[in-house]
């Protein structure tokens, strides 16, 4: 499988592939991944984003932090919890 790169993630339509390559990824290697369940998941995902300053407010990615859309994120990983 392919390398995954979250900086080639641009649009919709190339999050939800990579979305979905990394749910196989995971699938496939559950080994090489530290939270393959949602809760792990979750608390892994909250304690990056509040350790991520370096990442979101880089001088070289100012904008990154005004395009960000929380409450899309936020909504994203809730239904994704529930949705078959």
């Amino acid at each position: 499988m392919a390398e995954l790169e979250p900086a080639e993630v641009h649009d919709r339509s190339e999050f939800v592939v990579y979305v979905h390559r990394l749910a196989e990824a995971v699938s496939h290697s559950p080994g090489d991944y530290e939270n393959i369940r949602s809760g792990d998941f979750l608390e892994a995902a909250a304690a990056w984003v509040n350790d991520a300053d370096d990442f979101i407010h880089s001088a070289e990615s100012e904008e990154r932090s005004e395009r960000i859309n929380w409450p899309f994120i936020a909504t994203l990983l809730t239904a994704a919890l529930v949705y078959e």
